[in-house]
Formats: C-alpha cells, sequence, structure tokens
C-alpha cells in the first residue's frame, strides 16, 4: 500500500479572513453597546457579553486557524498502518484500519466507524479534545469524523481513496487468515 498525504488546502486562508471579519464586528458591541440599542435588546450589560463572548469565541477560532495554516504538516496520511488524522481540533492520531468497521459519507463529513470508540475517548490529549470526541458519537454515531473542507482534496475523491484503501486492507487482512 503507498502512502497518500493531504495537506491544508489554500481554503484556510479565506477562512481566517472571514474569522478576522466576524471578530472585528463584535468589537463595537462591546465597545459602544449603546449604538445597539433596540426593542429586542435593550439591555446594554447583554449586548456588552454578547460582543465579548463572540470577540473571545470567533479570535480564538482565527488563532486556531492561523496556527493550523503555519504549521504547514501533513493534515491527513493514509499508509499500511491506518489513517493518520490531524486536519481538525480533535486530531484523532492514527486510526488503524483493524479498528475500522466502516466508512461512510454524511452531507460534508466522513464518519469512520470503529469498534472501539473508548480507545479513541481515552486517546484525547485534553478534556476538551474528549469532549468534541463525546460529541461526535452523540451527533453521528461515531467518534470520528473527517472534513475535507480544509484539505486540498475534494469530499467525494477523499471518500473513495478511504474506501479503496479499507478494501485493499480488508483483502491483504483475508489472504494471511487462509
Amino acid at each position: 500500500m503507498s502512502k497518500i498525504e493531504f495537506k491544508s488546502s489554500k481554503k484556510i486562508y479565506l477562512s481566517i479572513l472571514g474569522c478576522v471579519i466576524l471578530t472585528s464586528a463584535f468589537i463595537p458591541l462591546y465597545f459602544y453597546p449603546t449604538y445597539f440599542i433596540s426593542s429586542v435588546f435593550r439591555n446594554v450589560f447583554f449586548i456588552k457579553i454578547i460582543g465579548l463572548i463572540g470577540f473571545l469565541l470567533l479570535g480564538w477560532a482565527t488563532l486556531v486557524l492561523i496556527f493550523k495554516a503555519y504549521e504547514n504538516k501533513i493534515s491527513l496520511t493514509v499508509d499500511d498502518f491506518g489513517i493518520l488524522d490531524n486536519s481538525n481540533l480533535v486530531k484523532t492520531g492514527l486510526i488503524e484500519w483493524k479498528d475500522i468497521e466502516e466508512i461512510k459519507i454524511n452531507n460534508r463529513l466522513i464518519l469512520i466507524d470503529v469498534n472501539n470508540p473508548e480507545k479513541y475517548i481515552e486517546k484525547a490529549e485534553s478534556k476538551f479534545q474528549a469532549f468534541l470526541i463525546k460529541s461526535n458519537i452523540k451527533i453521528y454515531g461515531t467518534p470520528i469524523t473527517i472534513s475535507s473542507s480544509l484539505l486540498n482534496c475534494d469530499l467525494n475523491k477523499l471518500e473513495k481513496i478511504l474506501k479503496k484503501e479499507f478494501k485493499k486492507y480488508n483483502l491483504d487482512r483475508s489472504k494471511t487468515a487462509i
């Protein structure tokens, strides 16, 4: 099996630009809340809190994207051992072929069903990552999701590659079992 690598795409720079614009849109809410008083939002304190929360969350997202853009690392690798996923916040790490039960597509995500989701919750580097993995299980029924939106590959092509390599692994495994 050959080694296939995917880097972050140039779309990450558009995402950074979008985050910077949205982050800056929340600044006036915090510093000039009286300009935003309306029949719906009458409380100055509430408007300031919305401005602060929006600024902090989008500012954090902007920083994460900037670090991701300048890491210049391989985001996703497919090889003999499995799928090495560092493409999103969860950073699942190595997903071994033997753990994978099924690879499927759901709208804009590739869902990877594994036979031992607890292993990936335990592998999480932080409580936040463990929370994200548990959220994936609740929302998608699997701990591992891969988005191609920030990779230099479209979703359908990535799905075909992953399924092809998974099929090769299963064929090789069945040959060695005989």
